[in-house]
């Protein structure tokens, strides 16, 4: 599954976060960018995968900070779906 990095939040930031929509991650790197942070982030559970590594783009206001334990939400609207061996966007 792809999803963009515009299509994540700090489910702390947001009133009555769905947990269905949540994960768990660990930030390892923020990037202020003006009226958003990018955030280098793994699964928690895969820290040291540097291969589950993605980047989540989240509002300026959040409190992350490297190290932290972090929820975010994921929009799952705009998510691609992708073949595992070739590839292609399965998406319709």
């Amino acid at each position: 599954m792809g999803v963009r990095p515009e299509d994540f939040e700090d489910a702390a930031l947001v009133d009555d976060p769905d947990p269905e929509r949540s994960m768990a991650v660990h930030v390892g790197v923020v990037e202020p960018m003006g009226p958003h942070k990018d955030l280098a982030v793994r699964p928690v559970g895969r820290e040291d995968d540097p291969d589950a590594e993605f980047t989540a783009r989240v509002s300026n206001a959040t409190g992350a900070t490297e190290g932290d334990r972090l929820t975010l939400l994921v929009d799952t609207s705009n998510a691609h779906l992708f073949d595992r061996a070739t590839g292609d966007n399965l998406t319709v």
